[in-house]
Formats: structure tokens, C-alpha cells, sequence
């Protein structure tokens, strides 16, 4: 018996009896043949095909930090020798501080 549907089965999609040769192929008269088994999840992990050095990780970060940091330090640099173009919003002013407030906690009283 076999423990998969023949090829022939597999690709009309038809129930296969697991015989060999299986009754479809006998009375269609054609080759029963096994279909190759493919594996399925993920593949095993190699040693070479597992992540890159971590070199190539932190130039990587460097780069783009490197990149990312020259464009906003080119931003600020151009921002403060423009004059703005449109006038400036007046925020309201916070209010100034209040004092904290102490609490004392007092043990409490012995019953008369």
C-alpha cells in the first residue's frame, strides 16, 4: 500500500485506494507512478546560510546612521539661515509654578 495518492490521483484531485498499482491508473490503463515528496516548513538551517556576519549588520547601521545624521544636521543648518517664511505663532505662556503642598500624616490617637 502506499502511504501517499499516485501522481495521476494528485493532479485530477480524485480520491486514490493507496494500492499499487491503484485501481484509477489500472482501469485508465496508464503507469501509476509516486509523485516526488516535498518537504514542507522551513528548511534546515546551515551554517552558511544562516544570517550574514554581524559586520555587515553594524556597516550597514552605520551607513544609513551615518547618512541619516548628515541629512539632519543639513536640515538644521539650513532651517537656522533662512529667515521663517511665515510669522511665528505666540504660544500662550505656561503658567509659573505653585507651590507643593506638605501633608503630614499624624499617627492616630489612643481611644479615651
Amino acid at each position: 500500500t502506499l502511504q501517499r495518492p499516485c501522481a495521476l490521483c494528485k493532479t485530477a484531485k480524485v480520491k486514490c485506494n493507496y494500492q499499487f498499482p491503484c485501481a484509477r491508473c489500472v482501469r485508465l490503463g496508464t503507469e501509476c507512478k509516486l509523485p516526488p515528496h516535498v518537504r514542507r516548513g522551513r528548511p534546515p538551517k546551515t551554517a552558511e546560510s544562516s544570517s550574514p556576519p554581524l559586520s555587515t549588520h553594524h556597516d550597514l547601521a552605520n551607513d544609513k546612521g551615518g547618512k541619516w545624521l548628515a541629512e539632519d544636521q543639513q536640515r538644521e543648518a539650513e532651517a537656522s539661515t533662512k529667515p521663517p517664511s511665515s510669522p511665528q505663532l505666540s504660544l500662550p505662556q505656561p503658567s509659573p509654578p505653585q507651590p507643593y503642598v506638605k501633608l503630614e500624616i499624624q499617627p492616630p490617637l489612643p481611644p479615651l
